[in-house]
């Protein structure tokens, strides 16, 4: 790593910095060109750091009297993930939210609210569980496949539901036994070719030649697989009784 320094800077905080990165100090005015030469990436110093958080303390503390600028391809990164951390969380929160209020102001009632939001967090708990035993590393493009399986998990619940609800007023005097095995005989199999084609669709990524595409692809069509077991799993179990 190189650490550019324009002005004065403290002896202790320069022989500090020395330890863990190539320092160059320039007397200001300087030339842009000596800007962009002593810029570079920063792995060697995240190998001892282990956080970019941790060089940008140090650097804070001397800012007062010198310029120092910090740059390098880990240092992006690390930021990039940063901010797309931070959307998520807002769009995570914003979107449960959302599915909260969608289905209680359409379907008005608490177990058609409670069990699709309990299935939808059983599928993202397995799904970032599985990445996580497999040791499959979440990149830039695939990190918002929480918010699609979440979208296609809700839509089962819904499918199902609303055929609950037909077949209820179909077989009036039924048991539940019977509901449910009639809703998932008959919205199963749609469901089904569904995620088929869907997980055909998502797996036609895995041509693209391009590195974080096929991992999106991949754990999408895991991810579908996974929501369609868990969806005519979890929910259907609660209305046998």
């Amino acid at each position: 790593m190189k650490i550019l320094v324009l002005g004065n800077v403290r002896p202790e905080g320069l022989e500090l910095l020395e330890e863990f990165a190539d320092v160059k100090v320039l007397p200001e005015p300087v030339a842009q060109e000596d800007i962009l030469a002593c810029i570079s990436d920063v792995d060697r110093v995240l190998h001892k750091f282990g956080d970019i958080a941790d060089i940008r303390s140090i650097l804070q503390q001397h800012r007062d009297t010198a310029t120092i600028f910090l740059g390098g391809v880990p240092m992006i990164v690390a930021d990039s993930i940063d901010f797309i951390a931070r959307d998520l969380r807002t769009f995570g929160a914003a979107l449960g939210i959302f599915l909260v209020a969608f289905l209680a102001l359409i379907l008005r009632r608490i177990q058609w609210v409670a069990l699709p939001m309990v299935v939808c967090i059983s599928v993202g708990v397995c799904v970032i569980g599985f990445l996580w035993l497999v040791n499959w590393p979440v990149t830039i493009v695939s990190s918002n496949f929480i918010a699609l399986l979440l979208i296609f998990t809700l839509s089962f619940c819904l499918h199902q539901i609303v055929r609950y609800r037909e077949c209820a007023n179909e077989l009036p005097g039924s048991d539940q036994r019977a509901l449910v095995g009639e809703m998932m005989r008959t919205i199963g199999v749609p469901c089904f070719y569904m995620v088929f084609t869907t997980i055909v669709a998502f797996g036609s990524l895995v041509v693209s030649g391009i590195r974080p595409i096929i991992d999106f692809g991949w754990i999408m069509a895991t991810g579908l697989m996974i929501s369609f077991v868990l969806s005519f799993t979890l929910f259907p179990a609660p209305l046998s009784y």
